[in-house]
């Protein structure tokens, strides 16, 4: 049987950025680096990728998950994803980090208890047929 809580999974959308940091790969997976550094996350891979004409993806992999980003420069936006299966990272710190760094003007941020999330949608994968809140239970 599974415990109900196998970690924290913490999405933020980061409004009005700086449009030129976040064409910039080198300047986006350095300001990833440090925020994993500044969560005290462990780190253990991260790739990085630069899209033409600009925005950038990129993934952290640390030994807790993963925190990943992606941008928008011609929106402003950068969309960041941090999950953690321990209490160890200090989430908070790495988004306050990437706020500062990115001159976020607003965060609108979603935490979600992974693997015991509010049901709003859930389906059976043999027929994709959705089951009720009542069936899932």
């Amino acid at each position: 049987m599974m415990k109900d809580n196998v970690g924290k999974h913490v999405l933020v959308d980061m409004h009005g950025c700086k449009p030129e940091l976040l064409k910039k790969v080198d300047f986006i997976s350095d300001a990833m680096y440090q925020a994993a550094k500044k969560s005290q996350a462990t780190i253990v891979g991260q790739f990085f990728k630069q899209f033409d004409p600009w925005g950038v993806s990129g993934v952290i992999v640390i030994a807790e998950s993963h925190i990943s980003i992606h941008t928008w420069p011609e929106f402003g936006l950068a969309s960041i994803d941090y999950f953690s299966c321990s209490d160890e990272p200090n989430i908070n710190s790495a988004i306050d980090h990437l706020a500062q760094t990115l001159g976020a003007k607003q965060l609108k941020v979603v935490e979600l208890a992974r693997g015991n999330m509010e049901i709003q949608r859930s389906y059976e994968i043999d027929n994709r047929a959705e089951i009720t809140n009542e069936m899932a239970v």
